[in-house]
């Protein structure tokens, strides 16, 4: 119901940013988007020219991906948001940006993330604690 909402608002070049897509402990977030998606596909297949649904209701597709964020445009706009993007990706993060083109719902998508170094966290135990998962406990 949130992405039909976010969709039947969205202003002329407007984002949609959908949190937590890829969270394992928000699973319905993505059901949502998903089927939101498949619904906007099978039902509003039919555009017009400026870009809408036959039902009147802007067509938006993912074009970013990072942060555990998807964003979402309208179909027209995507394009112009990945090249700045692209272009300005130096200027996001601190030099450990992983930065690619892949696909979503058959739409491109700029794919944001960070590599990091994984490293052994160790620390002592309270009295009585236990192991906090991650961690190497003394």
């Amino acid at each position: 119901a949130d992405m039909h909402t976010a969709a039947g608002t969205i202003c002329e070049g407007g984002v949609v940013m959908v949190d937590d897509y890829f969270a394992e402990g928000w699973p319905g977030v993505s059901e949502g988007v998903h089927t939101f998606m498949l619904t906007q596909s099978a039902t509003n297949s039919v555009r017009s020219a400026s870009g809408t649904t036959a039902s009147g209701t802007p067509r938006i597709v993912p074009f970013f991906v990072g942060f555990n964020k998807v964003l979402f445009t309208g179909e027209e706009f995507s394009g112009t948001y990945q090249d700045a993007l692209m272009s300005n990706q130096h200027l996001i993060g601190d030099g450990t940006m992983k930065v690619k083109m892949q696909l979503m719902f058959g739409h491109p998508v700029v794919v944001m993330t960070e590599e990091v170094q994984c490293r052994k966290k160790t620390r002592g135990l309270l009295p009585g604690e236990t192991c906090p998962a991650g961690f190497t406990c003394s």
